[in-house]
């Protein structure tokens, strides 16, 4: 980011935006909006000790490291996973433009694509949603090109079992390999009226990932409940028990614990709910400063509406990776577009991914303040979220439809979309 895109957001935060001829809006603007603020919860539930999330992981800690590993519980961690086996391999292949939809005259110049393993890519229980890489963590170059996936459990099917992170390394060439994590929420229970630590899903849309320091931010929206956001800490990552008979088994069951056929979890440390109900928390994303700059590191939260341009707030991010506080820095929403999915900002442009659901082009937009936006390119249908990449100057995204997934049984009829791509910028 530059200076002087911080302080033209800073003066539409603080000011009303200056009508045009006649009172009126101009048709494309950026618009002063209330700045929402957050409030933090950490009390994990069912304790009548009071336990924050921290201790209960702690008590979860204390048993993975307990000798030869009697609650088949036992810690993991990022780089442990990484340089381990593959749990599932994607496959490398052109991005897919369905027929009867032909390639729209701008397409975005590609440095990486790759589509998930045949029973992720057709699945219709699970969708990617939201993206986030280890730049977005550390900055600088990191050698190893580590991207994250969110995946929400569609709540139009049978199987809800929540929501699910994938760990993605990306080599130079050759196929990508990946790790499914599920998403997890520490909570106590009662086994013989002595409590447990334990933990359940978490539900949620995930529809933004934002990877900064050890934490992960995750997008909380729900239509009828507050929204905000929650963090988990991938230094707390756990394996545990998991094979056939125990396909429902999920926590702490007769002293092992489960999370059904999933063998990583990683648990929640913290939940922000917004304050005032000032903002749906659709996506999320890391903006790293400019070198040199006196910034600080932000959180960019952005709204989805469907007939309307984002509500974007930011939050600043301590060096601990947490915020710096709870009321944001800048609040602005964009008109002159709609049905945003994921919004980041760099280099004082800020990139939108605009979806026109499973049968139509997505669009790649961007913006500056002062000027309506503009297309740069078309995508498949269902663009999602998006994830600035220094290394290579790209803009990651991902695709979530396929078989069968809102447009009928017919694989013909159905466009399949659910690749992760980076486009260079």
């Amino acid at each position: 980011m530059d200076t002087p895109r911080r302080t033209i957001l800073r003066g539409l935060a603080a000011a009303p935006f200056l009508a045009g001829v006649g009172g009126s809006l101009t048709p494309y603007t950026a618009h002063a909006a209330t700045r929402p603020a957050l409030k933090a919860e950490t009390w994990a539930p069912g304790s009548r000790r009071k336990l924050t999330y921290q201790h209960v992981i702690a008590q979860l800690t204390a048993r993975a490291d307990t000798a030869r590993q009697p609650w088949g519980i036992g810690r993991a961690s990022l780089d442990a996973i990484l340089a381990g086996p593959a749990q599932r391999t994607a496959v490398v292949e052109p991005l897919a433009w369905p027929a009867g939809n032909p390639p729209a005259k701008e397409t975005p110049p590609l440095r990486t694509v790759f589509r998930w393993q045949d029973d992720d890519y057709k699945t219709p229980h699970w969708r990617p949603q939201g993206i986030t890489t280890n730049y977005d963590s550390l900055g600088g170059n990191p050698a190893r090109t580590v991207v994250l996936v969110s995946w929400d459990a569609h709540p139009a099917r049978a199987e809800k079992q929540g929501t699910r992170v994938s760990i993605v390394e990306v080599p130079a060439s050759g196929p990508p390999r990946y790790w499914h994590v599920l998403l997890v929420e520490p909570v106590v229970i009662k086994e013989k009226k002595k409590e447990q630590p334990s933990y359940r899903p978490v539900k949620l849309h995930a529809g933004g990932l934002a990877w900064y320091r050890n934490r992960l931010y995750v997008a909380e929206y729900h239509k009828d409940a507050p929204n905000g956001l929650r963090v988990f800490d991938l230094n707390h990552l756990f394996t545990v028990t998991w094979g056939k008979g125990h396909e429902d088994d999920f926590g702490y069951v007769k002293g092992t614990y489960y999370a059904r056929q999933y063998a990583y979890v990683l648990p929640q440390i913290a939940r922000y709910k917004d304050r005032d109900g000032e903002l749906r928390y659709s996506q999320v994303a890391v903006e790293r400063a400019a070198d040199g700059s006196v910034d600080r590191d932000s959180l960019v939260v952005s709204a989805y509406h469907k007939s309307s341009g984002p509500e974007i707030a930011r939050w600043e991010l301590s060096p601990n990776g947490g915020l710096a506080g709870l009321t944001s820095r800048e609040a602005l929403t964009i008109s002159g577009t709609k049905a945003v999915q994921g919004a980041v900002s760099t280099h004082g442009t800020y990139y939108l991914s605009a979806s026109a659901g499973p049968t139509k082009n997505g669009h790649i937009q961007t913006w500056r303040p002062g000027g309506p936006p503009k297309t740069l390119w078309q995508t498949p249908p269902g663009p999602e979220d998006l994830s600035y990449d220094r290394r290579g100057n790209v803009l990651w995204s991902l695709g979530e439809y396929a078989y069968g997934d809102q447009v009928g049984d017919d694989p013909k009829s159905v466009y399949f979309t659910r690749h992760v791509y980076a486009m260079r910028i």
